[in-house]
């Protein structure tokens, strides 16, 4: 699995500012591959590239690597590598989307989607910053909801900021990496918050989260 097909599955398996400029990032340097197809009325570079009609609109069929082919087609088929920025005159010129891995990830990019992440002239930045005193409240409430967790067993609190937007990221440790188990436990504590309190759950499995654990203390342990 590539860089690129592992920023795409961490994205739709969480959802996050950081997982969307992760994967943002990534598609802007990755190389893709479109696939040839003599029987197609689309062409690229006068090549025939393999396209579909989805509610009279074509779309291209794009992939991350060769991996992704075979879940597609059972059929080798031969590709071509591309760019993002190869790819968007063909959409604009088009009235095209593209597909990313279809059959496996289905990621749609249209043209604006395409524009936006191509414009972008700088990386987002994300920095970590401990919480001040005003977290106090925050830290008290959460934690009388782990005690009531048998499972978390510890718990850190810091503020994520994303191109100068900060919100709480929370880690909780002691659960598993499930993607719904995560998701349960992110609904359980906006239950519990005021609908103002905007936070990220990361999970202590992935990358980022660990990053969270080495750069603060827990702030809650059973």
């Amino acid at each position: 699995m590539n860089t690129l097909t592992q920023a795409i599955e961490s994205l739709q398996n969480h959802y996050s500012q950081k997982n969307e400029i992760i994967f943002e990032n990534t598609l802007k340097e990755a190389t893709l591959l479109i696939a040839k197809s003599p029987e197609s009325s689309l062409s690229y570079e006068n090549e025939l590239i393999l396209n579909f009609d989805l509610d009279q609109q074509k779309y291209i069929a794009v992939f991350t690597e060769d991996e992704s082919i075979k879940n597609f087609s059972d059929d080798p088929l031969e590709t071509i590598p591309v760019t993002l920025k190869d790819l968007y005159p063909l959409v604009q010129e088009e009235n095209l989307f593209c597909v990313i891995n279809p059959g496996q990830h289905d990621l749609i990019l249209d043209e604006y989607m395409m524009m936006q992440i191509l414009e972008e002239q700088e990386d987002a930045t994300v920095q970590l910053a401990t919480v001040g005193t005003q977290a106090l409240s925050l830290q008290f409430k959460l934690k009388n909801l782990f005690e009531s967790n048998k499972e978390i067993q510890e718990a850190y609190l810091v503020e994520v900021i994303v191109n100068n937007a900060p919100h709480y990221g929370i880690v909780v440790k002691g659960l598993d990496d499930k993607e719904e188990t995560l998701q349960n436990t992110a609904e359980t504590i906006q239950d519990a918050l005021d609908s103002s309190t905007h936070f990220e759950l990361y999970s202590a499995h992935d990358a980022f989260g660990k990053d969270i654990m080495k750069f603060t203390k827990p702030f809650y342990q059973k």
